[in-house]
């Protein structure tokens, strides 16, 4: 499933952009040497604007291997698709991610690199929703509503969700969503990535 990892360094993202390119280019040259020196001879590290990738099919044999290299902060196994809209790199996403999140508290975070049809934020917004809709479909089973069931609901958060009106609306059984904070029969205070929102809904 894992064909690359994500590489983060610490104080290298400190310096100077001169001073942080010869640092780079050590950092780069140790973990090639690591990797060699213990038969990994089949990868390629690339740099995406300071953010290091390092390419292989030997995923699993690198990991171990990082740990004993000085300079990096932290390391995530990662996989590497390619997408040609946002629709279908979303699509992706879940294929990929659905398992490894299934029933945890989770965030997303976003780091757009080259030039697309959307943004960071965009993506953000979107993962951020998905939380949003598993709390009200978690709160809906709690309560003992079925599929069938049909609600008004409220939605007071941080990110404008009104643009998704339809999309929660359908995949929530709501009747009407509002975003202007008003008290339903049921509430519940949540929070996700540090923000707060609240959710308040009940039976048509």
């Amino acid at each position: 499933m894992h064909n690359c990892i994500l590489l983060r360094y610490g104080e290298i993202g400190l310096k100077s952009k001169r001073t942080r390119f010869a640092f780079e280019k050590k950092y780069v040259q140790a973990i090639e040497e690591a990797l060699k020196r213990n038969g990994i001879t089949n990868f390629n590290i690339q740099n995406f604007g300071g953010r290091f990738v390092i390419f292989s099919n030997q995923v699993e044999n690198i990991l171990p291997i990082l740990n004993r290299i000085s300079g990096i902060q932290s390391f995530s196994p990662a996989a590497n698709s390619f997408f040609s809209s946002k629709e279908d790199l979303l699509k992706g996403i879940k294929k990929y991610g659905v398992s490894l999140v299934q029933g945890k508290t989770f965030a997303v975070r976003v780091k757009r690199i080259g030039k697309h049809e959307f943004n960071s934020k965009e993506l953000e917004k979107e993962g951020y929703l998905r939380e949003v809709l598993r709390r009200i479909q978690s709160l809906r089973k709690k309560e003992g509503l079925n599929v069938k069931d049909r609600i008004l609901l409220n939605i007071n958060s941080d990110y404008d969700l009104s643009g998704f009106k339809d999309e929660i609306e359908n995949r929530v059984g709501s009747e009407k969503v509002t975003f202007n904070w008003k008290e339903h029969r049921i509430t519940s205070l949540e929070k996700i990535k540090g923000k707060k929102f609240g959710i308040s809904f009940q039976k048509v």
